[in-house]
C-alpha cells in the first residue's frame, strides 16, 4: 500500500487503488479506540486513500469502534461468527470486494440540483450499484460521472430515464441512512445529526433505529385513553399498516411512549422502510417489502444460497426444534423459517448478512439463525 502511495505519478501505466483489510480480535491493546482511529485515519488522508475494511472474530470483539474506523476511512465492518458457516461469511465477503472497477467515483449535476444524498465513492467494485438522489425541480438532469479507472482517469455520461416511481421517499431513506452512518463516525455534532435523521424519519414515516412504530390493535378500545389517542393520531407521520391496524411513526420521548402503555401496543426499531398499506397482502409481498434483497436471489418462491436453492417456505410451519450456534443478535438460537423470525429482520441487511446465519429445515427449506 505504501509503496503505491509513494509512487511518482505517471511512473507505472496501470493505476491501481491499495485496499486495506483487518483480520483482527476487534480488541485494541496498546492505545483507546479513539486515538487508534485518529491516527490511523491521519495516516490515511493522502491523495491515495486506502479504503480500510475491518473483519472480526471473536465474541470480545468491540464491533462499534470497528465500524467506526471503518466509516471513518471509507470502507465497512463485518464480525465473522465461529460457527460451521464461517467460511460461506468470508467467501461472500469477498465477493463483495475481489472486483474494484473504479476509485473516486464522482457525480456531478447541475447547480440547481440540490439536497444530493453521497455523490463521492472511493471506491465501486463489480458487481455492486451506486444510488445517488436529490432535487432536480422540473428538468431531468445530466450528471456526468468521474473516475479512475486502470488506464487513468475517465468520464461517463449516463443515458437518462424519466422516473416512474417516488423517488422522494428513496432520497428520505438515504439520506437518513446516511446521517446514521456520519453519527456512528462522528466525535462530535451526534445531537444534530441524530435530530436531523428523526426530522426526516417522522415527515417520511420510516421506521428507524432513532424513531418507533406503534401499531395499535383494532377494536381493542377498552384499554385506550382516548384523548391521548386522538392525539397520537394528529401526530405527523400516522398512517395505515395491513388490515385493521393503524400505525405511525413517533420519537422515542417519554410522552409518547407513555400513549405506547396505555393503548397496549407494539414499539420497535427497525433499520429497514415500513409503507403503508391499506390492501391484504401476501407473506411474501411483506417479506419482500421488509426483506428488498430478497428479490435478487428469488426465483419461484425458492432462494439461491452458496449451499444451493431452497424454498422460503412462506405458507409453511415447521415445528422442528434444530439448535443453532449464533444468530444475527450473537446468541444461541434455533433454525426457524425466515418469515416466522421477525425480530432479526432488521439484522438482515443483505444477502451476505443472511447467508451468515443461513441454516437448512428438512433439506428443503431456507432457515435463519432465530433466538430462542
Amino acid at each position: 500500500v505504501e509503496l503505491e502511495r509513494t509512487q511518482p505519478s505517471g511512473s507505472d501505466t496501470i493505476k491501481r487503488q491499495p485496499i486495506v483489510i483487518f483480520l483482527t480480535d476487534g480488541q485494541p491493546t496498546d492505545l483507546l479506540p479513539d486515538e487508534i482511529i485518529t491516527q490511523i485515519t491521519e495516516l490515511n488522508s493522502e491523495a491515495k486513500r486506502s479504503p480500510i475494511f475491518a473483519l472480526s472474530f471473536g465474541g470480545g470483539a468491540d464491533k462499534q469502534f470497528l465500524q467506526k474506523l471503518s466509516i471513518r476511512n471509507s470502507g465497512f465492518s463485518r464480525h465473522i461468527y465461529d460457527d460451521a458457516d464461517a467460511s460461506l461469511q468470508l467467501e461472500g465477503f469477498y465477493r463483495q470486494i475481489t472486483s474494484p472497477l473504479l476509485s473516486d467515483v464522482t457525480f456531478k449535476y447541475a447547480p440547481t440540483t440540490t439536497s444530493l444524498t453521497k455523490a463521492k465513492f472511493p471506491i465501486y467494485f463489480g458487481g455492486s450499484e451506486i444510488v445517488v438522489a436529490g432535487f432536480c425541480g422540473t428538468e431531468t438532469p445530466i450528471p456526468m460521472i468521474d473516475g479512475t479507472g486502470v488506464a487513468g482517469e475517465v468520464s461517463f455520461k449516463p443515458a437518462v430515464f424519466e422516473n416512474i416511481s417516488n423517488m422522494e421517499r428513496l432520497w428520505a431513506y438515504m439520506t437518513i441512512k446516511q446521517l446514521l452512518e456520519k453519527k456512528e463516525a462522528s466525535d462530535g455534532d451526534k445531537q444534530n445529526l441524530t435530530k436531523q435523521a428523526l426530522d426526516l424519519a417522522l415527515k417520511y414515516n420510516f421506521v428507524t433505529p432513532v424513531s418507533s412504530l406503534v401499531v395499535v390493535k383494532p377494536n381493542d378500545t377498552s384499554a385506550v385513553d382516548t384523548e391521548e389517542a386522538t392525539q397520537a393520531s394528529r401526530f405527523p407521520g400516522a398512517g395505515s399498516y395491513g388490515t385493521g391496524f393503524s400505525a405511525l411513526a413517533i420519537a422515542p420521548a417519554f410522552d409518547h411512549l407513555q400513549v405506547v402503555n396505555k393503548v397496549q401496543t407494539i414499539a420497535f426499531t427497525t433499520n429497514v422502510p415500513i409503507y403503508a398499506s391499506s390492501t391484504p397482502r401476501s407473506p411474501l409481498e411483506i417479506l419482500l417489502d421488509v426483506l428488498p434483497w430478497l428479490n435478487a436471489i428469488l426465483e419461484n418462491e425458492s432462494i439461491q444460497t452458496p449451499k444451493g436453492n431452497f424454498k422460503l417456505g412462506v405458507n409453511e410451519t415447521i415445528t422442528d426444534i434444530i439448535p443453532c450456534p449464533k444468530t444475527p443478535m450473537d446468541k444461541e438460537g434455533h433454525c426457524t423459517l425466515l418469515h416466522e423470525c421477525p425480530q432479526v429482520h432488521a439484522e438482515l441487511q443483505t444477502s451476505t448478512k443472511f447467508f451468515d446465519h443461513f441454516c437448512i429445515l428438512k433439506n428443503e427449506f431456507a432457515g435463519v439463525c432465530c433466538p430462542n
